[in-house]
């Protein structure tokens, strides 16, 4: 909201259109609903004016404040989840050969999983993770957007400078907490990269 006020009083002045998207379930909708940004992009979200290159920010916890970061490339997890059913027969406890253990089966599927990654993927060149478990790793689908038009998705720093990073609280955690003076360098940043890609540079592709 800072960058929209603050180039909204500049409006005259841009040598060109930005648009501010707004964007809802970035970790992907409620189970059976349509949402986010494939929901948006099928909308026409990037059209009508159409849209050069797409610029996303994302505090980081576990960053120092005043620090940015960012990485070429891959950056989070697809938001796409999967739902395995494994169906048992019972069985009297001593003659679990009459069953269909569901425990040792699941068991099973769990470790055959793992070597998707540790068999078949060469992580040195992308890394990879394949996680059964109430918990997932961090997921963002921003990446709908960066299969159109190039793209720039990076962190701002928010952890306190005096909390050690392995006690900064994670992010959906009831302990999240940022510093908030780091908030006027992620207007700053996020403006310079705008500006700089509307004057005619290319901080979004070169980096």
């Amino acid at each position: 909201m800072g960058v929209a006020e603050a180039m909204a009083a500049m409006r005259d002045d841009l040598p060109g259109t930005v648009k501010f998207i707004f964007q809802p379930a970035e970790e992907g909708p409620p189970e059976g609903e349509e949402g986010g940004a494939e929901l948006m992009m099928k909308e026409g979200v990037l059209t009508d004016p159409a849209v050069e290159a797409a610029l996303a920010l994302h505090i980081a916890a576990e960053v120092d404040v005043g620090k940015i970061t960012y990485r070429p490339g891959p950056a989070m997890a697809s938001v796409q989840d999967y739902r395995i059913v494994v169906k048992g027969r019972q069985s009297h406890g001593a003659a679990p050969w009459m069953s269909v253990d569901p425990v040792v089966t699941g068991s099973q599927i769990v470790m055959g999983l793992q070597t998707i990654v540790a068999r078949n993927l060469n992580i040195t060149e992308l890394p990879a993770i394949v996680t059964v478990v109430p918990l997932e790793t961090g997921a963002e689908d921003f990446a709908f957007f960066a299969e159109e038009v190039p793209s720039f998705y990076y962190f701002l720093g928010g952890k306190p400078l005096d909390v050690p990073a392995s006690e900064a609280a994670s992010h959906h955690t009831p302990d999240f907490f940022i510093d908030e003076s780091g908030l006027a360098l992620g207007v700053e940043s996020m403006l310079a990269v705008a500006l700089d890609y509307l004057n005619g540079a290319n901080p979004i592709t070169e980096q």
